[in-house]
């Protein structure tokens, strides 16, 4: 059995941790507000859709902004 490596594991780590409560209006335990927004972006390109179905890849860069 080939052993994962750093970046595979962590990624897999991230997303166990992000897709239990990631939706276009929560992360984790945040949540926005009225009037607020929750943006997404992968390697700088807007997310659009549910951000649970971003498919993380190695040296990805995801952001997310509250505004």
């Amino acid at each position: 059995m080939k052993t994962p490596d750093r970046a595979r594991l962590a990624a897999l780590a991230v997303t166990a941790a992000l897709t239990s409560h990631l939706a276009p209006t929560q992360v984790g335990g945040e949540k926005a507000s009225a009037g607020r927004k929750l943006t997404f972006t992968s390697n700088g390109a807007p997310v659009s859709g549910d951000p649970a179905d971003l498919r993380l890849e190695p040296d990805q860069r995801i952001g997310v902004t509250f505004r």
